[in-house]
């Protein structure tokens, strides 16, 4: 139930959202009360058929209230005498307004899209220089060096691959050891075939 309705759009867009939130199981219900002949009517009438805030979202509700402000506060001001050609003239305004500034923001967004969306060549440079870098006997060679000097026991397992098991004077750097060992590998093809019982080990810089 809503008692009184902001000029700014915007806050009456955040009250809405408090009540229309992920996990919303029913449609919500929007209740306005207000004086007929009154700069309630007046208000309603704009935010309701003019931006049509109640039946749908409107990221450019201020933009829009600047861009009428002025008009829309006259009418408010002599809410005793209502000239509704004049209301009707402005809300009919406001929703060619409302959808050429909606229209208009949706085309930048997609603008955005396009030049952000993935560009094949650089994609293409990029996994190279992964796969340059996923050196296998490198980074082999050096956990072996990490393993010792850390007191952690391993044992080969298969290409690229160990068990794990904390050693007796194993240092706290790698409390997640289980006592029944660990299966790592260096492989990124090893990980991705066993992905629940393999931890993948890969280089970086």
């Amino acid at each position: 139930m809503l008692f009184d309705l902001p000029l700014n759009p915007d806050l009456l867009e955040q009250r809405i959202g408090r009540l229309d939130r992920i996990g919303q199981k029913h449609n919500i219900e929007i209740h306005i009360p207000y004086i007929k002949n009154t700069a309630q009517e007046i208000l309603f009438r704009w935010i309701h058929e003019g931006i049509q805030l109640f039946t749908q979202s409107c990221s450019a509700g201020y933009e829009i209230y600047n861009t009428f402000s002025s008009q829309l506060n006259q009418l408010i001001e002599s809410a005793e005498n209502i000239d509704s050609n004049a209301l009707n003239s402005l809300i009919a305004d406001t929703i060619s307004y409302t959808f050429k500034t909606m229209q208009s923001l949706h085309q930048g967004r997609d603008r955005l899209l396009e030049l952000n969306s993935c560009n094949k060549s650089e994609a293409q440079a990029l996994i190279e220089k992964i796969e340059k870098e996923d050196q296998h006997e490198l980074l082999n060679e050096y956990m072996e060096q990490v393993f010792d000097q850390y007191g952690v026991d391993f044992e080969f397992h298969s290409e690229y691959s160990y068990i794990l098991r904390p050693g007796d004077h194993m240092h706290e750097n790698f409390p997640g050891l289980h006592e029944e060992g660990n299966t790592i590998t260096f492989s990124r093809e090893n990980s991705s075939d066993h992905p629940r019982s393999f931890i993948s080990f890969t280089t970086t810089r």
